[in-house]
C-alpha cells in the first residue's frame, strides 16, 4: 500500500486485516474485467477503489467526497453516529490508534503523511490521556532508572 501525501511516496505495511480487504477488493475486480493471463498486469496497476458505474479510480477529491457523504448517509440510517463522520475523521481516528498503540510521532507520520505538527494537534484534539498511557509511562521511567542505577 502506497500513500503519496506531499509527492514523497511511502511503502505502509498493511494489517492482516487490511491485506485480507484488499485481496478481496482485487478478485471483484477481475471478475469486473475478467480474468485470464492478458489482463493481470493491467488489474495488479489499476487503483484499488474504483467506481463500479465507471470502473475507473478516483481522480481528484470531488467525485470521492460525494460518493463517501452518499455511503455516510446510508450506513448512519442503522449507525446514527455516523452521520456527521467526515472523511478525514477516520484518518485522525488512525493516528489516534496508532498513538495509543504506543507508536511514536515519526512512526505515524511514515505512515499517515502527516506533519509532526499536525500529528500534536490530532492527539491533543483526539488522545484521551488514561491510566494505561500513565502507567506504560512510568513503567518505562523505572526501566530506565533501574538500568542506570538511579534509586530515587
Amino acid at each position: 500500500l502506497t500513500q503519496s501525501k506531499r509527492g514523497a511516496p511511502v511503502d505502509i505495511p498493511m494489517t492482516p486485516w487490511c491485506l485480507e480487504r484488499m485481496t478481496a477488493a482485487r478478485e471483484r475486480k477481475r471478475a469486473m474485467f475478467g480474468r485470464g493471463h492478458n489482463v493481470e498486469p493491467f488489474i495488479a496497476d489499476m487503483p484499488i477503489i474504483v467506481r463500479a458505474r465507471t470502473r475507473q479510480g478516483y481522480a481528484g477529491s470531488g467525485r470521492f467526497n460525494k460518493d463517501w457523504l452518499r455511503v455516510r448517509q446510508k450506513a448512519a440510517e442503522s449507525v446514527p453516529s455516523v452521520a456527521g463522520l467526515k472523511f478525514l475523521d477516520l484518518r485522525d481516528t488512525a493516528v489516534t490508534r496508532l498513538a495509543t498503540a504506543g507508536c511514536t510521532k515519526y512512526e505515524i507520520a511514515a505512515i499517515t503523511g502527516h506533519s509532526l505538527g499536525s500529528i500534536d494537534q490530532i492527539m491533543k484534539h483526539y488522545l484521551v490521556l488514561n491510566r494505561d498511557m500513565a502507567d506504560a509511562a512510568i513503567g518505562k521511567v523505572v526501566a530506565w532508572m533501574e538500568k542506570e542505577g538511579i534509586k530515587i
